[in-house]
């Protein structure tokens, strides 16, 4: 097994203009107001990452047939989203992982409307739409189309208050050209994203599915751009751990901001190598409607961000603004652990990622964002589903954190952060009987490592 993957982590960039309220006679002086500035870029590969050497002793394209493999690193080439808008929000009410209703929200971007895009209930049509043309796509690996989301919005004493998430919303359809390798050694290919046409799949006997099925085999070189339902459509949500508070003072002083919005789509994209589809996979090379078999699949799993606040001018926690030059946020440290864990009904082993998003001027290295991975590894016999979403982290008198769901439950509790890179350190998991090997209602103790420690 590889403790780590290269990663490639995008920050997401609006500016948002602040100030008093304005008048006709004013409305245009923006240089005399505050700034929120948000920039979407993409860091570089971290170089100070822990590679368990074991991993290599293993023989390249020794899987077992049904097997999960990532686009890690420099495999993803492209990953285009469409994104309708990206708002920060005080509050908003939550039903699972489902977002009912949202308020006190400013928007920071939005993007052109397509309604064939949107249309959840007719999958092959919004496939066709997503096919002829980029328009409203934002491709996350491109830093030139990034671009597209810096944007300018007036901030007025309607917006004082305290505001605890952000929300991206998009639509169902995704763009991918990716090359999927074997987690044996990290390099060697084994499944390549072809181009696709709106299809039907069945899995196991069952009522048939929209689906995009590929042209070609998907273990034939080159890589080429496939269109899927891999986001579904809906809202992507992230706590603020440290919540973004716009003051009055601040405005009439005209304070400065920076919001990172940190997505990590290191092995995000994950296929699995034909033998047994059971999970609906929205991609395929190969429909079969008599059996369990479509062939090679491919699919995102577990996509999440995190948000960083803050302040950027005298008096502020950190004086320097970020660098977009570089695609990174020099104030921003990123803190990555993996751990493996045991797959229910003996598929193996996965690993689980936990980032730890602190500002470098923070001598408490106080948590800002999290945000989580389930990842496959050379043992891995099954497709993966995401793991939690963190909606909250506590500290315990010892110093250790606890990692709460939407409910406030702990989903990872007594989790003691190193700084050492290699070092292990271990936290309880709560039982989820679908993802882990595990007795429900009973926390498991579960071994990490720390695999990467950075500015971004």
């Amino acid at each position: 097994m590889r403790l780590s993957f290269a990663v490639a982590t995008v920050f997401l960039g609006v500016v948002v203009v602040g100030g008093c309220r304005k008048s006709k006679s004013n409305s245009s002086d923006d240089s005399k107001n505050g700034q929120l500035t948000m920039t979407l870029a993409i860091a570089q590969p971290s170089s100070n990452s822990l590679r368990e050497s074991s991993a290599l002793t293993s023989s390249a394209l020794a899987l077992p047939q049904f097997s999960s493999v990532p686009a890690s690193g420099t495999n993803l080439k492209s990953l285009k989203l469409h994104i309708t808008d990206i708002q920060i929000c005080k509050d908003i009410t939550l039903n699972g992982t489902a977002m009912s209703g949202a308020s006190g929200c400013i928007t920071l971007y939005r993007g052109p409307e397509n309604q064939r895009l949107s249309d959840t209930a007719n999958i092959k049509e919004a496939l066709r739409a997503a096919g002829e043309g980029d328009t409203g796509f934002i491709d996350l690996m491109n830093p030139a189309s990034l671009q597209a989301l810096n944007q300018s919005v007036a901030i007025t004493q309607e917006n004082i208050g305290a505001y605890n998430y952000g929300i991206m919303n998009v639509s169902g359809p995704v763009k991918v050209k990716a090359i999927m390798v074997d987690p044996n050694d990290g390099t060697t290919p084994v499944l390549y994203t072809k181009a696709t046409a709106p299809g039907d799949c069945a899995v196991n006997n069952q009522q048939a599915y929209s689906c995009a099925v590929a042209t070609s085999a998907m273990t034939n070189a080159p890589a080429e751009e496939a269109i899927f339902n891999g986001a579904g459509g809906g809202a992507m949500v992230t706590k603020f751990q440290q919540p973004f508070n716009i003051t009055e003072e601040d405005i009439n002083n005209r304070q400065n901001y920076s919001l990172t919005l940190a997505f990590n789509p290191d092995s995000l994209v994950q296929g699995v190598t034909s033998g047994g589809a059971t999970n609906f996979p929205p991609m395929t090379d190969a429909t079969v409607n008599n059996g369990y078999n479509l062939g090679n699949t491919m699919t995102l799993v577990g996509a999440q961000f995190a948000g960083i606040f803050y302040k950027t001018s005298a008096g502020s926690i950190v004086a320097a603004t970020p660098t977009s030059t570089a695609g990174q946020d020099p104030n921003v440290v990123r803190e990555s652990y993996l751990g493996t864990y045991t797959l229910p009904g003996g598929n193996g082993t996965a690993s689980l990622r936990v980032e730890f998003y602190s500002l470098s001027s923070d001598p408490q290295k106080s948590i800002y964002g999290v945000s989580t991975a389930t990842i496959p590894t050379a043992n891995t016999k099954t497709y993966l589903i995401g793991w939690q979403r963190i909606y909250g982290v506590t500290t315990n008198s010892d110093g250790t954190i606890n990692l709460l769901d939407y409910q406030g439950n702990n989903v990872l509790s007594n989790f003691k952060r190193v700084t050492t890179i290699g070092a292990s350190t271990q936290g309880a998991i709560a039982c989820d009987t679908v993802l882990f090997n595990c007795t429900s209602g009973t926390p498991f103790s579960q071994t990490f490592k720390l695999a990467s420690l950075g500015a971004m």
